[in-house]
C-alpha cells in the first residue's frame, strides 16, 4: 500500500461531496439503462406477439440490443462502481490516518500544556525567590564588599 500524500488530498467534505455526486450520477445512469432495456424488451414482446411464428431477426436484434446496452452502459457503470469503491476505501484510510494524527497532536498538546505549567511555576518561583546561581553570585559580591561574612 502506498502512503497517502496528505498535502495533495482535498478536504474531507469536498471529497465526500464528490463521491456523493458520483454515486448519484451512477444511479441516474442505471435508471436510464433500466428504462432503455424495459422499452427494448417491450418492443420485442409486442413484435413477437404480433406474429404467430418465431421471428428470428427480431430475436437476434434483441440479443444485439442487450449486448450493445451492456457494452455502452452497464460495463462503464461497473467500472465506475469499482472506481468509487476504491475511492471510498482510500477515503476511509485517509480518515483513519487523519484521526490517528489528530489524536497524536492532542496528546502532544496535553504534554506541552503540562510542561508549560511547570515552566511557568519555575519562572514565578525565580521571580519571587531568585535563582540559585544569582543568589551565590550575590553572596560572593557581598563577601568581597564586606557586607556579609
Amino acid at each position: 500500500m502506498t502512503p497517502i500524500d496528505h498535502e495533495s488530498v482535498p478536504p474531507l467534505a469536498e471529497r465526500v461531496s464528490s463521491l456523493e455526486t458520483s454515486v448519484k450520477g451512477l444511479f441516474a445512469q442505471l435508471e436510464d439503462v433500466k428504462r432503455t432495456m424495459a422499452d427494448g424488451f417491450a418492443d420485442i414482446q409486442s413484435t413477437l406477439r404480433a406474429s404467430g411464428r418465431t421471428n428470428w431477426s427480431v430475436i437476434f436484434a434483441g440479443v444485439g440490443l442487450v449486448v450493445a446496452v451492456y457494452a455502452a452502459a452497464v460495463r462503464p457503470i461497473m467500472a465506475d462502481v469499482s472506481r468509487i469503491e476504491l475511492d471510498s476505501k482510500t477515503l476511509a484510510l485517509a480518515v483513519v490516518e487523519q484521526n490517528k494524527r489528530l489524536q497524536a497532536i492532542e496528546v502532544q498538546v496535553m504534554v506541552n500544556t503540562a510542561a508549560l505549567k511547570v515552566i511557568t511555576a519555575d519562572l514565578e518561583r525565580i521571580r519571587n525567590e531568585g535563582s540559585p546561581i544569582t543568589d551565590r553570585r550575590l553572596s560572593i559580591l557581598e563577601m568581597r564588599a564586606g557586607i556579609r561574612k
